[in-house]
Order: structure tokens, then sequence, then C-alpha cells
């Protein structure tokens, strides 16, 4: 498995499904299951990550926290490179 992959893609690829393999369960886009796999969402709707919980065998909460995890540290590194950028350029 890839190293610094999300919960989600481990837990996909862990049951043996493809993105569009999951995408096309779900009756949502490949592209959409990539976004949520970079958690570019900030609350996916209820209803599918229940979904998706249950297609990976993974209990909901576990299931919730590794997307939730995921979003905080993607949007503290957002942060710090917003910050970087805007003192790189006063110097």
């Amino acid at each position: 498995m890839r190293k610094n992959s999300h919960p989600w893609a481990k837990w996909r690829r862990a049951a043996g499904l493809t993105q569009a393999q999951v995408a096309e369960r779900l009756n949502v886009t490949r592209h959409y299951i990539i976004r949520l796999e970079q958690s570019l969402f900030w609350h996916p709707p209820d209803s599918l990550m229940a979904r998706l919980a249950a297609l990976y065998q993974i209990e909901l909460g576990t299931f919730e926290m590794g997307y939730y995890r995921i979003y905080a540290i993607a949007g503290r590194n957002s942060l710090r490179r917003t910050l970087a950028l805007r003192i790189s350029s006063l110097t």
C-alpha cells in the first residue's frame, strides 16, 4: 500500500475495489470518489459515508475519523503554505 494514502483509499484497496467500482456501486462518478479520497469536502453526506463504511466493512465511527483526521491535516498544511507564501512576498 502507498505510504501516505488517505485511509479511505487504503480501505478501498484492502476491499479489492477500484475507484471506478466504488463509484458504480454508489451511483456517483469516479471523480467524486477521487475527491473524497483527497478529503476535499468539508462534510460528505452521512448516507454516503455509511454506505462506504459498509462497503469497505469498516466501523462507521472509525471511517469518519479517518476522513476528518486527513481533512484537518490538509487544512493545516494549506494554511502553512499560504502563510509561507505571504511571508516570502514580504521579503
